[in-house]
């Protein structure tokens, strides 16, 4: 599994008991256990708690998605370790829209209509 890379002298028995206990928490509402001759249930969750869990783990997904689009920006515009602007070093030469055929927008135009047309193909 990954997460060995990070730590790789814990057993793999402990991550997989761990996941799963968190997942039989989470999704499992009710196990059935039969002592003499009565059914009995015994919640392990309420849907109340299921839906509370469910609702602030949207919010974290939310959350983490908005601060990756925020950290891959700023990488992209320099805040790096040798501030080097990546995400727009092939903006000059030959540009956003490379030319075809014929010089400024026109072959700008003719470039992005032949990679769409090379696309589509």
């Amino acid at each position: 599994m990954i997460l060995q890379r990070w730590l790789p002298n814990l057993n793999l028995a402990i991550w997989v008991t761990a996941f799963g206990g968190c997942m039989i928490l989470l999704n499992v509402s009710e196990l059935c256990f039969v002592p003499t001759s009565a059914l009995t249930h015994y919640q392990v969750l309420h849907v109340k708690n299921y839906g509370w869990a469910q609702f602030w783990l949207g919010w974290a997904k939310v959350f983490i998605i908005t601060a990756l689009i925020v950290v891959c920006l700023a990488v992209s515009l320099g805040a790096n370790s040798d501030h080097e602007v990546r995400g727009f070093r092939y903006w000059n030469d030959p540009g956003a829209f490379g030319h075809y055929i014929y010089e400024g927008s026109a072959g700008g135009f003719l470039g992005w209509w032949a990679s769409m047309v090379s696309r589509s193909v």
